[in-house]
């Protein structure tokens, strides 16, 4: 996760299985509730290395539970993409 953070990225990372931390300005929010990972405040590190030692704490069985709900929620993300939501999302940004 960084300022400049790349949805792409963290989508693909879901896919894998993985839960995924990101800012709440992504196309996806709620990932703790979705146990999928979490949304955090990109501009408070502290939150940020909380969160991080939190993972570390988890044990085999929640951890997991968060790599399901990740690749879950990746699945029905992708699932309801139009061929021009793709374009879109993988599409090299100029600004």
């Amino acid at each position: 996760m960084t300022k400049g953070e790349n949805f792409g990225h963290a989508s693909m990372n879901a896919c894998a299985g993985r839960p995924v931390i990101t800012s709440y300005f992504t196309p996806w929010n709620d990932l703790e509730k979705k146990k999928a990972g979490w949304n955090l405040d990109i501009r408070d590190p502290g939150q940020c290395l909380e969160r991080l030692k939190a993972i570390c704490e988890m044990g085999p069985l929640d951890f997991g539970e968060y790599c399901q709900g990740a690749n879950l929620l990746a699945k029905e993300y992708y699932e309801s993409m139009s061929l021009d939501d793709y374009k879109q999302l993988f599409s090299k940004q100029t600004d």
